[in-house]
């Protein structure tokens, strides 16, 4: 798939049908977006391009607020591969851009992208403080000569499928929830860094992660998890909390043990799918007692892992 820069080059002699959206987590509601999209991109014989702002609009919108993403960019753009989108443009987003008018944003990004069609969800905005819904981009559609198609809620039983709902879930630590909604299991991805060897000590070392600037970390508990570590998976089991028994006070960690490795991971990346919650984050009595819970969390693991 092909990724790049608005501010470097422009399409306009290239046709595309132009799937709009933040696409968070790319989950079931997205997936359905995409797979209209490409339904009409081979219709028409054209390729199926997504349109993505970087930064993320909500940083220069409101700087302060905590984004929470449940992707970052590079897993997004793969996730978009993975469903098929051919084509991914990363237009530069900033102040000028928020302020412009939704008509402008029709005609200084949408026909500059070459869109022949636009594709987007229900509850789709744009322009300056999303005055722009699908109504409007379907009357300048008409207006510039593309096509529109708004996609409905997907829903989940009664609930409609969506990123803030899929975190909501993450952050109460309802896994299967997440999952369900996403169509996939949950992921983080992050670069080891040092810890304080308290999980050597106790019999089960682990790789402290270092999670993107503004991505979700799921509630608190312990996981079990598979590892893309060296090009192959490996089970194991996450913890992600203040480990109490510890100390008060301590900085918020997650932190993952793999059972069948050994060697040095320090400042690899590493790319986790979380596939069950075991448990919740409590305090225990003693180290040793937090040691064989980890023994009896590790069992479980492997049973949950074996499904």
């Amino acid at each position: 798939m092909e990724v790049w820069n608005f501010s470097e080059r422009i399409t306009e002699n290239r046709r595309q049908v132009l799937a709009l959206g933040n696409f968070d987590g790319v989950h079931l509601g997205h997936r359905q977006l995409l797979r209209r999209g490409k339904e009409i991109a081979a219709r028409s014989g054209l390729p199926l391009g997504a349109l993505l702002f970087d930064p993320h609009p909500l940083k220069i919108l409101i700087p302060e607020k905590e984004l929470n993403l449940l992707s970052d960019q590079e897993t997004k753009i793969r996730w978009l591969s993975e469903c098929g989108v051919d084509s991914v443009c990363l237009a530069p987003f900033d102040r000028t851009l928020a302020d412009t008018p939704p008509r402008d944003f029709a005609r200084r990004l949408l026909l500059p992208l070459g869109t022949a069609h636009a594709v987007v969800g229900f509850n789709y905005s744009f322009g300056k403080g999303g005055q722009g819904k699908p109504a409007d981009l379907r009357r300048l559609g008409q207006e510039y000569g593309f096509g529109v198609s708004v996609v409905r809620a997907q829903r989940l039983g009664q609930r409609i499928i969506s990123s803030s709902a899929i975190r909501a879930s993450l952050a109460e630590g309802d896994l299967a929830l997440a999952a369900a909604m996403m169509g996939r299991s949950p992921c983080v991805r992050g670069l080891v860094g040092s810890g304080d060897g308290r999980g050597r000590l106790l019999g089960f070392p682990t790789a402290n992660l270092r999670l993107p600037e503004d991505i979700l970390i799921p509630g608190d508990g312990v996981y079990a998890v598979r590892g893309f570590i060296g090009g192959r998976w490996y089970d194991g089991m996450l913890n992600i909390g203040v480990r109490p028994t510890f100390g008060e006070g301590l900085p918020r960690a997650v932190e993952a043990h793999f059972f069948d490795f050994s060697g040095d991971l320090y400042g690899q990346e590493i790319f986790l799918t979380l596939e069950a919650r075991l448990r919740g984050e409590r305090r225990f009595t003693s180290a040793a007692a937090v040691s064989a819970q980890l023994k009896e969390d590790k069992e479980e693991a492997r049973r949950c892992l074996k499904l």
